[in-house]
C-alpha cells in the first residue's frame, strides 16, 4: 500500500500519462484540482513506488526551478490505474487478533452534493489519526458497529512531526510505514552540542500509510463529515445512559447512511455533523484540541497550547536533531527530523503569542533546506479531564500531549488503547458505560503527577542562562543517566501496555534497517 486513496493515485497518473513528458506539480494540480501540497506528497509515495518519474529542476541563479514529473510508462499498463485497492479477502488475520479491510474510499461528495448521514451506532468514534484508530483498533472483533467520522480521509491530513519509539510503531503493527530509525539524539545549544546515545530507538513514518495500516486493523465503518458537536438535546448523565444490546440481537437493525434505521429508543447522545446527526450510546471525541464535544473551551492565543510549524523539504540526513536555540525561539525548541526522501524542519513554542513561520524559514534556510509544504498545528501542554458529560476523551482532547517534548502519538495510542479496553467491557456486557467512564477517567488521572513534572521542566528550561543550560546538557550525557532517563521517560506510556508489541528493553546497537 502507498497509502494514496485508490482515486487520487488514478488521476494523477492518467494526467502524467496522456500530457506533455514533463509537467510541474503546479501544471498537475491545475488538471486534477488538488491542492499542490497534495499533489506533491502524493508524487513521492509513487515515485517510491516506481510509477512516476522525477526530474530535479535545479536552478536559475538564486532561483529554484520545479522539479519536472512524468509517468513511468515502461511499468504501468491500463490494468494498473484501474485496478481495485486491495488484492484479496476483505477481512484478514493480523498477528492471530485484528482483522484487516481494505482502505476507505470518500463515499460522497463535496460541498452541497454531500449525501446525509444518520443512523444509531454502539460506538462513535470521533477523529481518524492515531487516537480514534487506536480506540477503533482496541474494539476490532468485539462485535460493536463502531463508526469513525473526521472531515478528512484516514491519513489525508499530516498532523505532526511523525516520529515515535520504534517500540511503539512495532507493537502496533505499523512498523512499515518507518521511514527512517535512530538510536542517537542530538541536541545543540549556541554553547555546545550533545549526542545522546539512547537505549531505545525513535523512528520517523509515514503519516497516511500508518493511519492506513491501523485502520486496516480495524472492522469500524469509516465516514467524512465535520463534527459540530453535540445535538444540544442528546446530553445526558452518566447515570442515566443504557447499556448498548449485544451485537446482533434486539429488535433494532443496523443504521444506515442516510436512513433512521436501526435507530433505537433513548439514545443518549447525538453527534452533529455537516451530514446529519448520529448517535450512539458511546462516544468518543479523538478530534483534537480544540475538544469540540466539550463546546471547544480553549482559544489560543490564551489556551495552554504550544505553536508548531514545520517544512518539508526533499533531501536526507542521518542525526535527528534538536535545537534549544533562544535565537530560534525564547521558550520552545527547534528540530531536522530526516524521513529518508524528505526531511521534516520545524519550530515549536511554548508561549503561544510567539509566531514560528518566520523562525521556521530561518532555520531551514540555515540548514540549506527549501521551505516548502508547510504544516502545523497547535500541541495542548496540560493535561485536561479524560471524560465531560458522559464522552471520552482521548489524545489532544484529553491534553494526552507530553509537555516539554510535546510527544503525542505514543501517548495517544497509549490512552486510545486505555479507552478502547474499557470500551470492550461494555460492549460484551460486563460494564455500564458510567462504570466505563469513572475507570477511564481515573486511569488518565493517575498519570497528571508526571504531566505536572514535565510541565514545571518546560517552565524551567527558558530560564536556565544558556552557558549553564550547555554545562548541564553535558552532564546528563553519560550513558548511566541516559539509560535512567530514558528509560524512565519511555515508561510514561510504555510500549509493553499495547499487548503483543516487545516490552522495554534498552538496546546498546541500533539495528540494520
Amino acid at each position: 500500500m502507498n497509502g494514496i486513496k485508490p482515486s487520487r493515485e488514478q488521476a494523477l497518473i492518467q494526467v502524467l500519462a496522456s500530457g506533455p513528458d514533463d509537467v510541474t506539480v503546479a501544471d498537475i494540480a491545475g488538471s486534477t484540482g488538488l491542492g499542490r501540497s497534495t499533489v506533491g506528497k502524493a508524487l513521492a509515495k509513487l515515485e517510491r513506488a516506481g510509477k512516476v518519474r522525477r526530474r530535479a529542476g535545479g536552478r536559475d541563479g538564486a532561483r529554484r526551478l520545479p522539479d519536472r514529473w512524468s509517468s513511468a510508462a515502461e511499468r504501468l499498463t491500463m490494468a494498473d490505474t484501474l485496478a481495485p485497492p486491495g488484492d484479496g479477502p476483505a477481512s484478514r488475520r493480523v498477528g492471530g487478533r485484528y482483522p484487516r479491510r481494505a482502505m476507505p474510499q470518500r463515499q460522497t461528495k463535496r460541498g452541497a452534493e454531500r449525501t446525509p448521514l444518520a443512523g444509531n451506532y454502539d460506538v462513535l468514534i470521533c477523529g481518524a489519526s492515531f487516537a480514534g484508530l487506536a480506540v477503533a483498533r482496541e474494539l476490532a472483533g468485539s462485535g460493536a458497529r463502531t463508526l469513525i467520522v473526521d472531515r478528512y480521509e484516514i491519513g489525508e491530513r499530516q498532523t505532526s512531526a511523525c516520529a515515535a519509539p520504534t517500540a511503539w510503531l512495532e507493537a502496533m503493527g505499523v512498523a512499515g510505514s518507518i521511514r527512517q530509525t535512530f538510536d542517537t539524539l542530538v541536541v545543540h545549544t549556541p554553547h555546545t552540542r550533545v549526542d545522546f546515545r539512547l537505549p531505545w530507538t525513535f523512528s520517523t513514518f509515514d503519516y497516511g500509510e500508518l493511519c492506513g495500516a491501523l485502520f486496516e486493523q480495524c472492522d469500524a465503518e469509516f465516514e467524512t463529515a465535520k463534527v459540530h458537536g453535540r445535538a444540544t438535546s442528546s446530553a445526558l448523565e452518566p447515570s442515566d445512559m443504557p447499556l448498548p444490546a449485544p451485537h446482533g440481537t434486539g429488535p433494532e437493525s443496523p443504521g444506515v447512511p442516510g436512513s433512521d434505521e436501526g435507530r433505537r429508543k433513548g439514545d443518549p447522545i447525538a453527534v452533529t455533523t455537516d451530514r446529519g446527526d448520529i448517535s450512539a450510546p458511546v462516544v468518543v471525541d479523538a478530534l483534537g484540541w480544540k475538544r469540540v464535544l466539550a463546546g471547544n473551551e480553549y482559544q489560543p492565543p490564551e489556551a495552554p497550547l504550544s505553536r508548531g510549524l514545520e517544512v518539508h523539504p526533499q533531501g536526507g540526513g542521518n542525526e535527528l536533531e534538536i535545537w534549544i536555540d533562544r535565537d530560534y525561539v525564547p521558550a520552545g525548541y527547534s528540530w531536522s527530523f530526516p524521513a529518508r526522501d524528505e526531511v521534516r524542519v520545524g519550530v515549536g513554542s511554548f508561549d503561544p503569542r510567539f509566531h514560528v513561520k518566520e523562525p521556521t524559514v530561518r532555520l531551514a534556510d540555515d540548514l540549506d533546506r527549501d521551505a516548502v509544504r508547510y504544516q502545523g498545528n497547535w500541541i495542548p501542554h496540560e493535561l485536561r479531564p479524560a471524560i465531560a458529560d458522559g464522552v471520552f476523551f482521548v489524545g489532544d482532547s484529553a491534553g494526552h500531549c507530553l509537555p516539554l517534548t510535546a510527544e503525542g502519538i505514543r501517548t495517544a495510542f497509549y490512552f486510545g488503547i486505555a479507552c478502547g479496553r474499557e470500551l470492550r467491557q461494555v460492549i460484551a456486557g460486563r460494564a455500564e458505560p458510567a462504570i466505563a467512564l469513572r475507570r477511564y477517567g481515573d486511569f488518565s488521572a493517575t498519570h497528571e503527577w508526571q504531566f505536572r513534572w514535565m510541565l514545571r521542566v518546560q517552565r524551567l528550561v527558558p530560564r536556565v542562562p544558556p552557558r549553564l543550560l550547555a554545562a548541564a546538557l553535558r552532564g546528563m550525557e553519560r550513558r548511566s543517566f541516559v539509560d535512567w532517563s530514558f528509560g524512565h521517560y519511555l515508561r510514561i506510556a510504555d510500549p509493553a501496555f499495547a499487548g503483543g508489541g516487545p516490552a522495554y528493553e534498552p538496546v546498546r546497537e541500533l539495528r540494520a534497517a
